[in-house]
């Protein structure tokens, strides 16, 4: 959640919210473009992006990796 609110138009807000569901409840949106879709059954968090908590996250996926 905290990548997804990172990456959102809200980035420089607090208390972002991001919706979550299981893939199950995920359709396609008719006559919508690439990439939308329709949910149900979601849950809401509400996180606060922060450039240091995406650093942290950057800095173990890259030593992971190695």
């Amino acid at each position: 959640a905290l990548i997804a609110a990172f990456y959102s138009k809200g980035r420089q807000g607090s208390h972002v919210p991001v919706d979550y569901t299981f893939i199950r409840h995920l359709r396609k949106a008719r006559g919508m473009g690439p990439g939308h879709f329709l949910y149900d059954h979601h849950e809401t968090l509400f996180v606060t992006p922060d450039t240091a908590s995406i650093d942290r996250i950057r800095n173990r996926r890259g030593s992971s990796r190695s």
